[in-house]
């Protein structure tokens, strides 16, 4: 009995040990599902995680590559915009060119069909220039056919110097030669105006001094310029009147007799310069200026030219000049160069051979004058006896 009790509560502590066993185990197995179930839920969780990340960076990327779609979109048409108006600035600059292009082909063609005017104008111009030309150089070859020629200008001077500086190709300035007996007439003359009128006004001045000194018994400087006034106002029909052109001849003009060694001068403004020496053998320079009258009309007309009469000698220098060399403009101030400083050069050369006095002379007008335009004819003549 106490066996089978023994037996017995070893069964009961067998079944107890068992269902502790089973009862353990099913807590473990209980607790192996939870942790399985509680694994479950964080894995299942953590894919939610990732799916919802997944989405959200999804999303975020799909919200960035629309805006910048949307803003390479709005890039775009604002670029297509602005080439669409720069397309119409080409195009509006491409119609202004051609217009531009078409303006220069039409000026191009004005200035040609111009340009072919003022040829045809220059030609005629140039045309006409050559006949001018010619017939002035025609009228040089009258006026030098009776004028004196330089070797009877020698033959009766052979010391003397002639400065003739027309402005242009024919002067009214002029030199007159005449010998008469034992008598020389020399006039040195400055024609109104220069150029072709001065011209014609001298070759009417030297034709009458011809006429007069071939009719003419008594042979007076004074005598024949009365006369050449008095054909030149008859032949130009100057009465006096207000209205009518003052045409004349500046004139100074010397008789020389050499067998009495005395010489006459008169002048129409145009004034005789000596240079003499005086008893000391001194050099001094006289002026004999000519009556403030022209040969022609004038208004203060005197019935006749004065007569000068001088005794001249050998080492005597005379010089009769028109007024182009002293109303040549030049210096530092532009101003005329005056009879005074005329005299002046004239003594500071007057020693000198006469060839080399002129010389001097054109030098000194040139360094005067400089680039400024010679202003009237120019005439000095320079001799001794």
């Amino acid at each position: 009995m106490k066996d089978s009790l023994i037996n017995e509560n070893s069964s009961n502590k067998i079944v107890e040990l068992q269902l502790q066993f089973e009862f353990e185990k099913h807590q473990k197995e209980l607790e192996i599902e939870r942790q399985k179930e509680k694994l479950n839920t964080i894995k299942e969780l953590n894919r939610h995680k990732i799916i919802s990340y997944s989405l959200m960076g999804g999303l975020s990327t799909l919200v960035i590559i629309v805006f910048l779609a949307y803003r390479a979109y709005r890039t775009k048409k604002k670029d297509n915009l602005l080439l669409k108006v720069q397309k119409d600035q080409i195009s509006q600059k491409n119609e202004e060119l051609q217009l531009y292009q078409e303006e220069l082909i039409s000026q191009k063609e004005n200035l040609q069909v111009q340009k072919d005017m003022v040829t045809n104008h220059r030609d005629k111009i140039a045309f006409q220039n050559q006949k001018i030309t010619d017939s002035i150089q025609y009228a040089l070859r009258i006026q030098q056919a009776i004028l004196p020629p330089k070797e009877q200008i020698t033959k009766v001077f052979s010391e003397h110097l002639l400065l003739n500086l027309p402005k242009d190709i024919v002067s009214g300035d002029f030199v007159w030669l005449k010998t008469f007996e034992n008598k020389i007439i020399i006039a040195v003359a400055d024609s109104t105006g220069h150029g072709v009128p001065g011209a014609f006004m001298s070759l009417l001045g030297i034709s009458f001094l011809n006429e007069i000194v071939n009719k003419t018994d008594k042979i007076d400087a004074a005598g024949i310029l009365n006369k050449l006034r008095n054909k030149l106002k008859s032949s130009l029909n100057q009465k006096g009147n207000k209205t009518e052109a003052k045409d004349g001849i500046d004139l100074a003009l010397c008789v020389i007799d050499k067998s009495s060694n005395k010489l006459q001068f008169a002048g129409a403004y145009n004034p005789l310069v000596i240079i003499k020496k005086d008893s000391n053998n001194d050099y001094f320079l006289t002026e004999y200026k000519g009556d403030k009258m022209p040969i022609g009309i004038h208004f203060k007309e005197k019935e006749s030219f004065t007569n000068h009469i001088i005794e001249i000698n050998r080492s005597d220098k005379f010089y009769m000049f028109s007024d182009g060399y002293l109303d040549q403009f030049g210096g530092l101030h532009g101003r005329k160069f005056l009879i005074s400083k005329f005299k002046q050069l004239l003594f500071k050369v007057h020693d000198l051979p006469m060839a080399e006095q002129r010389i001097r002379l054109i030098t000194a007008l040139n360094e005067w004058k400089e680039n400024r335009e010679q202003v009237d004819d120019i005439l000095v003549f320079g001799f001794s006896v």
